[in-house]
């Protein structure tokens, strides 16, 4: 009579296990979708902030380090985005570092608020225009931005997420450098403009970017007050010119005078595709 009523507690206890382990079972695969859905993975392009702002912070090497380890770690069923969705820009920007410059802090924004707009591929080279424009010394940096890994197709694919991530920190972080770089620009405080140097300067390096069909903007910050007079005519074909933080003056006729003039030179002698007159409080924006 034990061994019965024994028997048939045992049995009544797997029943009653049996029962929760499938009870458990069923709720694990209503609550997996659930989570999934109320959980989604957020893509890190909307997580990204906007790099207009100046930055004052200097950015540390342990950073770059380790942007570059995860990189080295890329999925190989994750493609990089092709350079053709947006046409690859060459920029030569100079930013006019003389004492009848009186909109050199806010060339410097300016000049930041491009390199934000900057896409993977991109290739800029920062220059000053002093009194010496075309000499070594007028070199501030050149940077290319590099390629971003394309959004994972599979979005529990945890790994391809955190190189995609990676990757788009890697170009923010190339920018952010650049621009830390012109904040902290000492003034060279030149008593004269030399903007032909400039422009000479500037073919040279779309020459050196001919391949691969980039499109080529100069782009200078200055009141184009040449007062040096070496006056050069390099070619600039296909050559986008673009004057922004323009100080026109207090006279109109002269400033009209001066647009006409570097308009001839820029576009007739040089071979210049267009040229533009942006005044100070007109947003640069290098793709329509």
């Amino acid at each position: 009579m034990r061994a019965t009523k024994t028997k048939s507690k045992k049995f009544e206890t797997w029943t009653k296990w049996m029962a929760a382990v499938l009870s458990l079972f069923a709720f694990l695969q209503t609550a997996a979708p659930a989570a999934q859905a109320q959980n989604p993975v957020v893509p890190a392009a909307a997580q990204t902030q906007s790099l207009e702002v100046a930055p004052t912070a200097q950015t540390p090497n342990l950073v770059v380090a380790s942007l570059a380890t995860a990189s080295s770690h890329t999925s190989q069923n994750q493609p990089i985005i092709p350079t053709a969705q947006t046409q690859k820009q060459v920029v030569v920007l100079g930013i006019d570092d003389t004492g009848s410059y009186a909109l050199r802090s806010k060339a410097i924004s300016i000049s930041q608020q491009i390199i934000a707009q900057l896409q993977p591929g991109d290739v800029l080279y920062a220059r000053r225009i002093t009194d010496s424009s075309y000499g070594d010394k007028g070199h501030i940096f050149q940077v290319e931005i590099p390629q971003a890994l394309g959004r994972p197709s599979n979005q529990m694919d945890r790994r391809a997420w955190l190189n995609y991530q990676a990757s788009l920190k890697r170009v923010k972080l190339v920018k952010l450098q650049a621009m830390t770089k012109l904040s902290r620009l000492e003034p060279s405080r030149a008593k004269k403009t030399d903007i032909y140097g400039f422009v000479a300067a500037a073919a040279e390096r779309f020459e050196l970017e001919e391949q691969g069909g980039a499109e080529k903007l100069m782009i200078i910050c200055s009141d184009m007050s040449d007062n040096v007079g070496r006056k050069v005519r390099p070619k600039l074909p296909e050559v986008k010119i673009l004057v922004v933080g323009w100080q026109a003056g207090d006279d109109p006729a002269k400033s009209l005078r001066l647009k006409q003039y570097w308009t001839k030179q820029l576009t007739n002698h040089c071979d210049g595709q267009s040229i533009k007159f942006l005044p100070p409080e007109i947003k640069v924006r290098l793709r329509p």
